[in-house]
């Protein structure tokens, strides 16, 4: 990991020591107890403007040059649910104008606003719920669970 121990990381190790048996899925915060949560992020109404990552103090948001056109393409996404005009036309243009499901992200282009994925390092992020109220689109929110297994599977693959 780039950043320095602090309280967070602590006592995730030490959780990480302790636990006799890792959780097989989330486990719901309980209620009162701040500090945890996980950010849940709808990349079909993200326009990568990284306001979100600019209020993080934590460093648990990055921005990345790829784009997955395959989550535009999923039949679950509510298109009603984007608040962004463009997006939503980009959105549905993607669908009629696509044969196949794509077989990989792209990469955007540097200089090309706009377009991006955000990556979440659950080990960072202290549910502050800065990021929510920066994005002006809806695309974050933080979900009352806390998933230990991630976290230990995010601070395994660091330490390689």
């Amino acid at each position: 990991m780039s950043k320095p121990l602090t309280k967070r990381v602590l006592l995730l190790n030490l959780l990480r020591e302790l636990a006799i048996k890792e959780p097989e899925g989330p486990i719901e915060v309980p209620e009162g107890l701040e500090g945890f949560g996980e950010v849940h992020y709808n990349p079909a109404a993200c326009i990568a403007c990284g306001k979100c990552i600019n209020v993080c103090e934590d460093d648990a948001l990055s921005l990345e040059n790829v784009l997955d056109l395959s989550i535009f393409l999923d039949p679950h996404l509510n298109i009603d649910e984007i608040r962004s005009e463009n997006r939503r036309i980009l959105v549905e243009l993607i669908r009629k104008l696509a044969k196949r499901m794509p077989e990989r992200a792209i990469i955007v282009p540097d200089g090309i606003p706009g377009f991006g994925t955000i990556r979440y390092k659950r080990v960072f992020c202290t549910a502050c719920k800065k990021c929510v109220e920066a994005c002006t689109e809806g695309a974050i929110r933080i979900l009352p669970i806390f998933n230990l297994k991630a976290i230990f599977e995010e601070m395994r693959s660091e330490s390689r």
